[in-house]
């Protein structure tokens, strides 16, 4: 940070002395190594990820219309709703779901 000192005929700045700069640099440093969200985002799922299982792909589509039925549950609240539901569905209906994970 450089503070800007006002003279009557000209503008002077005072520098910042060294450990100052040091602090502002490492800043900066961190700052341009830190990943934004959007490439985290973008890249490829690394080797040893989780993959997602049918009933996360379900819960995935699901979850509007739990919403909707429940609009004051809360989270918790409706991941058991989710799970109510995955669990009265039949293997037939299952396999939908299960058939999309192969297929990722």
């Amino acid at each position: 940070k450089k503070r800007v000192v006002q003279a009557e005929s000209s503008d002077e700045e005072e520098e910042q002395s060294p450990p100052a700069k040091a602090a502002a640099s490492s800043k900066k440093a961190r700052a341009a190594k830190a990943p934004s969200p959007k490439a985290a985002k973008a890249s490829p799922p690394k080797e040893g990820e989780k993959r997602k299982t049918a009933f996360f792909l379900f819960c995935k589509e699901k979850r509007p219309e739990v919403r909707r039925g429940h609009p004051n549950a809360s989270i918790p609240e409706q991941a058991m709703v989710l799970s109510e539901m995955w669990r009265g569905m039949d293997d037939a209906s299952k396999d939908h779901y299960r058939s999309m994970v192969a297929a990722a």
